[in-house]
């Protein structure tokens, strides 16, 4: 390889990098998205299930979910966060697209 193909090698992916960085950056993860998406939906529906048989289990579910989603953890979070959702009696929302 001659000295100029490996300087436009080296360039090309230079920029290559620093363009993903950039839209990492600016592009919420999905699953984070989905997260905040189901902790809002449970929040909002609280209140009006608050005397359902399953309302603690519920809201602890949905703490653990926020917990892992706070870690990264999102496909864990997702999960316990759904099933907070249906121990009260609310079916999850459709992801936002």
């Amino acid at each position: 390889m001659n000295t100029k193909t490996l300087s436009l090698s080296i360039a090309i992916a230079s920029l290559a990098i620093s363009g993903f960085a950039s839209a990492s950056n600016q592009i919420p993860a999905p699953g984070k998205a989905r997260c905040e998406q189901l902790i809002a939906q449970f929040d909002a529906a609280k209140a009006a299930h608050a005397n359902d048989p399953k309302a603690a289990q519920a809201t602890a579910a949905r703490n653990r979910g926020a917990e892992n989603c706070k870690a990264g953890e999102y496909v864990m979070g997702e999960n316990a966060l759904t099933d907070a959702l249906k121990d009260i009696g609310v079916t999850p929302s459709s992801p936002k697209t």
